[in-house]
């Protein structure tokens, strides 16, 4: 899923800070995840378990975060720009 998100956001033309902040989230947490992955499957081999979970929920869990924001403001903007529309079709005389 991780993956798909980062293609797609890359994929956009026009990119705003929302869109670079999905993108940077989507990034974070499949790496925090392959990192998981790789510590699980013994690729990577770290002497503190504790430290592990940390490094790579911290990753994971700060790349959720900043997707989450990014995709709030997204939809904020998308919802302010159908209220304006609204409100000109609503107010303003047909030209």
């Amino acid at each position: 899923c991780g993956l798909v998100l980062l293609i797609t956001s890359w994929l956009r033309r026009n990119k705003n800070a929302a869109d670079w902040a999905m993108a940077m989230g989507a990034l974070f947490a499949l790496l925090g995840v392959l990192g998981l992955a790789a510590v699980m499957t013994g690729l990577i081999s770290i002497e503190n378990e504790d430290e592990a979970v940390l490094v790579i929920g911290g990753m994971s869990t700060v790349g959720v975060v900043i997707f989450t924001m990014g995709f709030a403001v997204d939809r904020v903007k998308y919802y302010q720009r159908e209220m304006a529309d609204d409100y000109r079709e609503r107010v303003l005389p047909p030209q």
